[in-house]
């Protein structure tokens, strides 16, 4: 990171939903942000971005675009989402088709295969791991590198 940028976080308020769909469905919500983009904004931050990458997939391009719309009203002067960038960054490498590896269970990982083709990518296949929001942390990095070889391979490429 550059010297001159500097983190600074702040968190949304908690929900009560312990179940995945319904957790990031709730924090997928414009209002939620407005808070905590004020509290990061009083310490002269100039950039946001929404940091829960479920949360701002799980509405669509449309839901995205409203998180990133809720930023810049509160007075951020850039504004982006976790799947925002991801979805940036896919179109900058040339990407257009693609295997997804996620952690989520099917419900949500069917809202990240959706929100990737609103976004203008084939999606040949996606694999998840099942995993409730709380579970995700405690994914050790080999799984994660398991996941990505065993989503990918000759029947994704030759598609």
């Amino acid at each position: 990171m550059p010297g001159e940028v500097t983190p600074h976080l702040s968190r949304t308020a908690s929900t009560t939903d312990r179940e995945a769909l319904a957790l990031v469905s709730a924090l997928n919500q414009p209002d939620v942000l407005r808070r905590p983009t004020r509290e990061v904004l009083e310490l002269g931050v100039r950039a946001v971005v929404y940091l829960c990458t479920a949360c701002s997939f799980v509405g669509g391009v449309t839901g995205e675009r409203a998180l990133r719309q809720a930023l810049l009203d509160e007075g951020a002067e850039s504004a982006t989402t976790t799947s925002g960038a991801a979805a940036d960054a896919l179109r900058a490498v040339g990407a257009r088709r693609i295997a997804v590896a996620h952690p989520y269970v099917t419900s949500v990982g069917e809202r990240l295969s959706t929100f990737l083709t609103e976004s203008g990518f084939e999606v040949l296949a996606s694999q998840g791991l099942g995993l409730q929001p709380a579970e995700i942390s405690a994914v050790p990095y080999s799984r994660v590198c398991d996941l990505v070889r065993e989503s990918d391979g000759p029947a994704v490429a030759r598609r």
